[in-house]
């Protein structure tokens, strides 16, 4: 009953988990979905607005007997995804504990999936956000960095501004599907079911690991220096022995090798539902495989 104080309807867009899976989920702004899953899904969450057509004349006002035609608003529709809230929360966790003990400052990723049907149940990407405040820099490095340039006066506020705006992309960028990751010993598994589907080992064959090896001039060295010495073909694997690794490579030749490649999927995308993935890089075949004969 106060003079001047009234009502107004409006709506807002919130997200009560604030960081969590932010990159996965993405953000919206005045043109729509910006990032993630909002970017991705931004046509079918859009609902529609409603509508008066009404009468007036020149001055705006309504005209009498005409009839006015109501069109009702129609919401969006509902996005419902295999994240688990749970495991998400502890991938998160997880990954933070391990970029503050061994990171170098440049972000982190984790996906966890199951191995049954490939679902995602969590993806996580440092550094992160708050979705609900999506253009404020919220990681401590990132922070230091823009603090160290404001500080310095001899940065422009344009160089300032287009840190300020790398820094935001930084956040917002999913590494999990914007960067590529070098496998390393992950791929191990790879050639060993290549090599073991060839037919080219079994699980009695025998390697030997002195602890190095020449390979094209370069000398390729296992975690072990002093060599693993002979070993089976599943205490190879358990071990992560680089000799083994290379000698089963070998067996299996650069042609099988590259067909397995581009078998498991590794010259393609994955299709998962959110925009920014990358592709990997390789070799061509034809440098490869004259490149492994020799």
């Amino acid at each position: 009953d106060l003079k001047g104080v009234f009502i107004r309807p409006t709506s807002k867009r919130t997200y009560p988990k604030g960081t969590l899976a932010s990159q996965v989920i993405g953000f919206t702004n005045d043109l729509g979905g910006a990032m993630g899953l909002e970017a991705a899904y931004n046509d079918e969450l859009t609902g529609e607005n409603g509508m008066v057509v009404t009468a007036r004349d020149r001055d705006g006002r309504s005209v009498l007997y005409q009839y006015d035609q109501y069109f009702d608003a129609e919401n969006g529709c509902d996005l419902h995804t295999t994240l688990d809230t749970t495991i998400q929360y502890y991938l998160e966790k997880g990954v933070q504990e391990l970029e503050a003990r061994f990171g170098t400052g440049k972000g982190a990723e984790g996906i966890v999936m199951d191995v049954n049907t490939g679902a995602v149940l969590a993806m996580a990407s440092l550094p992160t956000y708050d979705l609900n405040d999506p253009s404020t820099v919220i990681d401590s490095v990132l922070q230091q960095n823009l603090a160290e340039l404001q500080e310095d006066e001899s940065v422009s506020e344009e160089e300032y501004a287009a840190a300020l705006s790398q820094a935001q992309f930084q956040q917002w960028s999913n590494k999990c599907l914007n960067t590529e990751y070098e496998p390393g010993s992950t791929f191990k598994p790879i050639v060993m079911a290549a090599a073991l589907e060839e037919g080219v080992i079994d699980d009695e064959s025998t390697f030997y690991c002195g602890g190095s090896t020449e390979i094209g001039g370069w000398t390729i060295r296992c975690s072990n220096r002093s060599g693993h010495g002979t070993q089976t073909t599943r205490r190879a694997l358990m071990n992560s022995c680089n000799m083994a690794m290379i000698q089963i490579a070998q067996k299996l030749g650069g042609e099988k090798f590259y067909e397995y490649w581009e078998n498991f999927g590794f010259t393609s995308t994955t299709g998962i539902e959110l925009p920014g993935e990358v592709k990997s890089y390789f070799w061509n075949k034809d440098y490869f495989v004259n490149a492994a004969t020799e």
